[in-house]
């Protein structure tokens, strides 16, 4: 490692221009580790001794000089503990970036890599280094020893000047599950690489005019790939990031997945032009009235709302169409419906609008059905457009929408309708009268989950055969709820209803009519409660496993206003039973206290406990049935070997059994 340009050598005064030779040759560092997990550091070509600490094979979260390291956990108990040698280590400042700290990257021997961070202690001035949690899946941990053949030389590649721009730098990890660790604005950020061709065994920069700061990458079945990072992508996120120039405000989004596609609700402030209206329409006149008043009050412009169709990749806007000015959109969705005159399922794009006008005006509201279509283009490519198919007007705002068995079912005002399409019309064929306003909407087979925007949710069965067509309730949540979103879970037999709240809480509901608290299955039961930290916007459910590896289980992947994202996945009882004691061992006083586990000493039992707004009424506190991934993640990523081992002693289990299960758990969420 060269120290000039290092973080260390940063002051804030002298002169960089003047140059001592005799300090220009002390620049160099060589660092080694012993098989004991000593690191040293010395000076080249002095090979003077500067500084050296154990602990590093071990993982502890401070390297201090002179020390075996120092760990924030302090076990008064002796416990024998499995020891892992380094196999690759690295050492690296970089040039082009001044503000960042020295980086040491190592390689042990059970496929975890660790990642440190020089410091100075504030206290005594001295050279530290702080452990850098890694929250995914280690590289290379699935090669085992008869792999090292095909594994020749070192897992650690410095990369600099990669991809666009001043390009990314930092260390990438070779092995069947590579990661690049990018040293950006002072932080280390771990990001896998996904795709098929075996293990990436060997990687290299490449630049030239074909392929400019690009890379090569080896595979252990001898192929080679030349490739370049995505254009216009942002790594300063846990994800990578592009961002796209709109030009408005997007509302909603949802994937069309026959179609291949993405519908994007927009809004943008346009000039107002006044427009001809129907003067014997009352209604009309008011609403006109009050939307040519709001505009004028805000500098004569008005908010207009519109769909437009993203092409997957590029982003590119395939198709557009905007609705009445003051118009908003509320919801929109991909549904299948069903043609009565054909019987043939057609894939449709359904709109659901509201017309606010005031509280003088009645609010209504517009369903609109696309017919999505696409056409070869001169050039031999494809243009997307969208027709027109169906505009039905109604008498309340269009708040959700949903598509069962190819009935369309639409929740307008405080009645859930459901309609046949004949081909030109929508006829209503059965209704459902809901509490005050519907939010969300989604369907499990022939089940529908209505969630409302006070009186929490309910549990609706869609009944469709030729002498009888009905919605009809099997339960409700009989408390207070402001419902935000809602969504399914499926662990096998067993149907599992959540519901996320206003104040960030998420609830878990069942219905059990076999139960004698549940009435016969009138009222659902709570089953448990999290708080998941913000308010919880969208919920999509997804199935588990990959290829032929998926199952009979689904979990809930949910995004939050704050821009997080989470997921809700089912284990099976005897996984929960093992998990919720090594929760337990985790939330202990001598764990808790570690500042990697809980930062400034947070107790994160009391933070995922249910929450409730200031004069609002507390709900029933359900059973604690939903452990912190969150949490469970930092056994692996934040403490030592040492710390594992007493931990999962303290749960009971071996240090082996604790990751079994909290790899087990990341595989199966392994989605993407």
């Amino acid at each position: 490692m060269n120290r000039a340009p290092g973080w260390l050598e940063r002051t804030a005064c002298g002169d960089r221009e003047e140059k001592d030779e005799s300090k220009e040759n002390n620049n160099v560092v060589f660092a080694t580790i012993s098989r004991d997990g000593t690191l040293a550091l010395y000076s080249l070509p002095s090979l003077k001794k500067l500084w050296s600490s154990g602990g590093v094979s071990d993982g502890r979260e401070i390297l201090a000089p002179n020390s075996t390291g120092i760990d924030s956990i302090d076990f008064n108990d002796e416990c024998e503990v499995e020891k892992y040698t380094v196999s690759d280590i690295r050492l690296d400042a970089f040039a082009n970036a001044a503000y960042e700290r020295p980086l040491l990257t190592c390689f042990r021997a059970d496929g975890s890599v660790l990642a440190y961070q020089a410091f100075k202690s504030p206290s005594s001035n001295e050279l530290r280094f702080a452990r850098v949690p890694i929250e995914i899946e280690t590289a290379g941990s699935e090669l085992t020893n008869n792999d090292v053949s095909v594994q020749g030389g070192s897992r650690l590649t410095r990369i600099e000047n990669i991809g666009d721009g001043r390009g990314i730098a930092g260390v990438f990890i070779s092995g069947l599950n590579p990661i690049w660790l990018i040293v950006r604005r002072g932080r280390v950020l771990a990001l896998p690489t996904r795709g098929e061709g075996g293990a990436r065994i060997a990687f290299a920069p490449f630049h030239n005019v074909n392929c400019p700061k690009g890379f090569i990458l080896a595979t252990n079945e001898g192929g080679i790939r030349v490739c370049r990072l995505p254009g216009k992508m942002h790594i300063e996120a846990q994800w990578p990031v592009r961002k796209l120039a709109l030009r408005c405000t997007p509302r909603a989004i949802t994937y069309m997945n026959d179609f291949k596609l993405y519908a994007l609700v927009t809004s943008a402030s346009v000039p107002w032009k006044d427009f001809e209206i129907d003067e014997t329409d009352s209604h009309a006149r008011a609403l006109y009235r009050f939307r040519k008043e709001k505009a004028k009050s805000e500098g004569n412009v008005v908010q207009q709302f519109a769909i437009r169709l993203l092409v997957p990749g590029t982003l590119e806007t395939a198709w557009q169409k905007a609705v009445e000015p003051g118009e908003h959109i509320l919801c929109v969705k991909n549904v299948q419906i069903r043609d009565q005159s054909t019987g043939a399922l057609l894939s449709m794009l359904a709109i659901g609008t509201a017309m606010p006008g005031g509280e003088d005006t009645p609010c209504r509201g517009r369903i609109l059905l696309f017919a999505i279509m696409w056409e070869r283009a001169r050039d031999g490519g494809v243009r997307w457009r969208g027709e027109l198919k169906c505009e039905k007007p109604s008498k309340m705002a269009c708040s959700a929408i949903e598509s069962v068995d190819g009935t369309f079912m639409v929740a307008i005002g405080t009645k859930l309708t459901a309609h046949s399409w004949d081909g030109k019309h929508l006829n209503p064929i059965a209704f459902y009268d809901t509490p005050l306003y519907t939010t969300t909407l989604c369907c499990v087979k022939n089940f529908l989950l209505c969630g409302d925007l006070h009186k929490s949710i309910r549990f609706v069965r869609w009944k469709d055969s030729q002498c009888e067509k009905t919605l009809s309730q099997l339960g409700k949540d009989y408390e207070v709820l402001d419902c935000i979103a809602s969504e399914f879970m499926i662990d096998g037999g067993t149907l599992s209803l959540l519901a996320a709240d206003a104040n960030g809480n998420a609830h878990v509901f069942q219905y059990a009519p076999k139960l004698a608290e549940s009435w016969k299955g009138d009222k659902l039961l709570p089953k448990s409660a999290y708080h998941a930290g913000s308010l919880i916007r969208k919920m999509v459910r997804f199935q588990i496993g990959v290829g032929e590896q998926k199952q009979n289980r689904h979990a809930v992947f949910f995004g939050s206003s704050d821009g997080g994202l989470g997921i809700f996945s089912p284990v099976d009882e005897h996984t929960f039973l093992n998990l919720e004691k090594l929760q337990d061992a985790m939330r202990s006083n001598i764990v808790a206290s570690s500042n990697s586990i809980n930062p400034l000493g947070l107790n994160s039992k009391t933070y995922r406990a249910l929450k409730s707004s200031e004069g609002s009424v507390a709900r029933q506190t359900p059973p604690r049935t939903i452990v912190d991934g969150g949490l469970l993640s930092k056994f692996e990523h934040s403490l030592s070997i040492t710390a594992q081992t007493r931990v999962a002693a303290k749960a009971g289990l071996t240090r082996d059994q604790a990751l079994s299960l909290a790899r087990t758990i990341i595989a199966e969420q392994s989605f993407m």
